[in-house]
């Protein structure tokens, strides 16, 4: 589901397994970026048959 789809619910859901850290995260996030490439960051997620969840780190 992309998290344009996320309602209220889903995100408290989200937010407890992985407080519970039973999800392995590290599969899920297949890319990183850096805040300044947040260009390159959405051209990727447009690659939805390679991409299934992008991390920006805005630090």
């Amino acid at each position: 589901m992309g998290s344009i789809a996320y309602n209220a619910v889903d995100i408290k859901q989200c937010i407890e397994v992985l407080h519970k850290k039973s999800t392995p995260v590290e599969k899920i996030i297949t890319y990183h970026y850096v805040l300044d490439d947040i260009d390159k960051a959405f051209e990727q997620a447009a690659k939805s048959n390679e991409t299934l969840k992008i991390l920006i780190n805005h630090e």
